[in-house]
């Protein structure tokens, strides 16, 4: 039912999503919280892999994730980020790797304000700390492939 809600969480699914059924699961979240709920949705950020691509003096941690990736996959190339960038979508089902803007303003589209970049496991909302499962993968890799975004119903 409408307004039923006081919070969404979403880690890493949006992105499965195509942009139109994206922007279906906006709005039924939207619909479905009640006023003063709030959203959080955790996604691949497309800076990190546009980073992990351009940056020739990459740094020690990029370096462990691209490992980390050609482990995971059993397979290497002489251009290890391209192959990274080329497989990503297919291995993990991904359909659309947002940017901030995009996402910001595909949750405004669905109704949402108050709408703020935050950090893995921070929130100024004690109930939306501490949810993501950064055990998922070696530490820090999540953090560096990931954005956080809250947004409010208002009333």
């Amino acid at each position: 039912p409408d307004a039923t809600f006081a919070y969404v969480y979403s880690e890493h699914m949006i992105g499965s999503l195509s942009v139109q059924q994206a922007s279906t699961m906006l709005s039924e979240c939207f619909r479905t919280l009640a006023p003063g709920g709030k959203i959080r949705i955790v996604t691949l950020d497309i800076k990190f892999l546009i980073d992990l691509y351009q940056n020739p003096n990459k740094s020690e941690r990029m370096l462990q994730y691209i490992g980390w990736f050609i482990v995971q996959t059993g397979m290497q190339y002489n251009n290890d980020v391209l192959f990274i960038l080329n497989n990503f979508a297919k291995l993990y089902g991904i359909e659309f790797i947002y940017d901030e803007p995009t996402l910001r303003d595909a949750m405004e589209t669905a109704g949402f304000s108050h709408i703020t970049r935050r950090d893995l496991n921070e929130s100024d909302d004690a109930a939306l700390r501490n949810l993501e499962n950064e055990m998922r993968m070696p530490d820090g890799f999540l953090r560096m492939e990931s954005f956080i975004l809250e947004g409010t119903k208002i009333a």
